[in-house]
Formats: C-alpha cells, sequence, structure tokens
C-alpha cells in the first residue's frame, strides 16, 4: 500500500511530523493483528542514528517518540484495552545487511510487533525481506517505488512514491521557469540507490511528456568523493535547469563544486536538505 500526495516540505520539523503520521497510521493498524489484550506492545525503530544520516534519523525518532508519547498518554490503544506502546529503537547505521539483522533482533529477541523505520530506501528494502518473512507490518517514510512494487502484503509506504516526487519536482520547475523562458534542456544527476534512481525516473518519465530534451541523465555512487567530471559533463551539457537527486552531503558536494567552477544554473532540488523537499 502507498498514499499518494503532494511531495512535502521537509525541514526537521515537517521529517518529525511525517514520521510522527506512521505512528499514528501504526496505532490504527495494530487492531488487525492478532495480539492478545496485554499492557504493553513492543514497536521496533530501526532508524540511521549514526553516519552521514544521523541528524534526519534523529529528527525521525523524535517525531516517532512524541506521538507514541502522545497516544500512550491519551489511555494507550483502546482496541487493544489501552496497551501502551514501548518504543525498541535501534541504529542501523548506513548498512542494508546492518539494518536487516537489527530487525531480525527486535522481532525475536525484543518480541516487537511491528517495525517503523528507515529513512533510506536501501536500508528499507533489506528490513522489508526481514518482516515480511515474519508477518510482520513495516511502516515506512522511505520513497521508493520498489518498496510497494513487490507484492509483499506487509509493508505500508505514508508517504509519496520517488517517481511522483520526481514528477512533481519538474513540474514545479518548469512552472517556476515559465514566467521567463521555456525550459527545453534539463539535465538529471542522481545516486544510484533505490531512492536515487525511483525519483530520476519520475523527472524522466515528466520531461519525456513535456517533450523537454534530457541532455544529461547522469548516475553516480552514493558518497562519491570527486563530482568534477560530473560538472564538467553538466558545463558542456547545454541544459537550462539540473535536478540532483542526492542525500545531503552528496548535494553539498555537487552545489559546491557548481559554484566553485562560476555554473550558475538553476538547480530544483527534491533531496534531503533541510527546508527542501526530502525523502
Amino acid at each position: 500500500m502507498a498514499s499518494h500526495g503532494h511531495p512535502p516540505k521537509h525541514s526537521p520539523r515537517r521529517r518529525q511530523f511525517v514520521a510522527g503520521t506512521g505512528m499514528l497510521a501504526l496505532a490504527a493498524a495494530l487492531p488487525t493483528l492478532s495480539l492478545a489484550q496485554q499492557k504493553t506492545i513492543n514497536v521496533g525503530v530501526i532508524l540511521p542514528l549514526s553516519g552521514a544520516n544521523a541528524q534526519f534519523g534523529i529528527n525521525s525518532r523524535q517525531g516517532i517518540e512524541l506521538v507514541a508519547d502522545e497516544i500512550n498518554a491519551a489511555g494507550g490503544i483502546k482496541s487493544l484495552g489501552g496497551a501502551k506502546i514501548k518504543l525498541i529503537v535501534a541504529d542501523s547505521t548506513s548498512a542494508a545487511t546492518t539494518a536487516a539483522t537489527v530487525a531480525q533482533r527486535l522481532i525475536t529477541q525484543n518480541e516487537c510487533v511491528a517495525i517503523l523505520g528507515a529513512f533510506a530506501s536501501s536500508l528499507t528494502l533489506a528490513i522489508s525481506e526481514v518482516t515480511e518473512r515474519r508477518g510482520v507490518p513495516l511502516l515506512t517514510m522511505s520513497f521508493s517505488d520498489q518498496i510497494t512494487g513487490r507484492g509483499f502484503k506487509n509493508v505500508f509506504q505514508v508517504v509519496s512514491k520517488g517517481s511522483l516526487i520526481g514528477k512533481c519536482q519538474f513540474d514545479y520547475a518548469v512552472a517556476l521557469a515559465s514566467g521567463n523562458q521555456k525550459v527545453n534542456k534539463i539535465a538529471i544527476v542522481y545516486e544510484d540507490t533505490a531512492y536515487g534512481t525511483s525519483q530520476a525516473t519520475g523527472l524522466r518519465d515528466a520531461a519525456k511528456a513535456a517533450k523537454t530534451e534530457i541532455v544529461m541523465d547522469e548516475a553516480y555512487p552514493l558518497g562519491i568523493s570527486d563530482v568534477t567530471p560530473l560538472i564538467n559533463k553538466l558545463r558542456n551539457s547545454g541544459a537550462q535547469i539540473v535536478f540532483p537527486v542526492s542525500y545531503l552531503n552528496d548535494s553539498l558536494l555537487i552545489i559546491r563544486t557548481m559554484r566553485q567552477q562560476k555554473i550558475d544554473m538553476p538547480i530544483r532540488r527534491a533531496n534531503r536538505i533541510p527546508g527542501v523537499v526530502s525523502e
């Protein structure tokens, strides 16, 4: 399942709100589980609490904790006899294998009846393999179309899909530029992860539908250390607008390098930078 809508602007407060929305959706979904009436239920929260995406993971955790506290203060989950939610928070780091191992532990050792997480789509995909085998609900704020595109019955995406966000990213940029000039040529630069490829697909499809030429369509590895070849190619592409689809550190490196080389073409981001659209 997946909810669809306009891509939200994800400042840290917005990230907390979206994470909290997932907590509310979880509370609504729990009555469908075959659970005995009990005083406390364990809910796993798997997020990157260390590494490059740590701040985003912390923001998400704070939102989840806020809503869990509100639910508990209001009497708990009424359909489960007022059961209170106990969050079991774990660090996924940035490794998919670690995320999967953590999910396995939360389910088998901590007896978690549901899992929330895990910010990065690649981590969520790994976790979903574990939760699907165990029949445990996974609610996620990750974007990748793959998350709900494999026919899994126990994963619930509470944000728009990456491809839809990519389409909105393109449409919004064209609408902004329409007052000055027609957008005929664009560049897409994206990380080669589940998140990046899904959003780039939406950008690509929207550009083709608008008969806009894609003069550069380039993937790069997550955590790239030298973007000079990408920027040189961008400089020579003839693009009027560039659409980078990246996590925070990569986006900053791309933008700084463009500025250092005095490339001033508009940059239309829909990525994981606070204050703009984010996964």
